[in-house]
């Protein structure tokens, strides 16, 4: 995951740099911001492996990351729909309302 949001954040970096200084970097290719954002999270990884406190934490993240109950596809279908359902009854009830506190502002204006 760090590598592909490196990679992409190298890309843009160097098309925005290119921008203003297209003679001097020269054009930007996938290829070299792969390579560039795959070896800065290869030392970045390197870094925390070695890092005693860093590799602690992330351990009992994946502990407790693999202690997480996920929800079924049935569970996540019906959230998803109670979700969408309860947003749009919101969406009526303040429709309702802008436009009943439109009529009232209209109202009291037209005197």
């Amino acid at each position: 995951m760090l590598a592909f949001v490196l990679t992409n954040f190298t890309e843009d970096l160097w098309a925005i740099l290119w921008s203003y200084y297209p003679r001097a970097l020269g054009r930007p290719n996938s290829e070299m911001s792969t390579t560039i954002g795959i070896l800065i999270s290869l030392v970045l990884a390197v870094m925390a492996w070695r890092n005693k406190r860093w590799f602690k934490f992330i351990s009992e993240v994946a502990t407790e990351v693999s202690q997480v109950t996920w929800p079924t596809r049935a569970e996540t279908r019906a959230a998803t729909i109670v979700v969408v359902v309860l947003t749009i009854i919101c969406s009526i009830i303040l429709a309702i309302m802008d436009l009943f506190w439109s009529n009232v502002t209209d109202w009291l204006y037209s005197l």
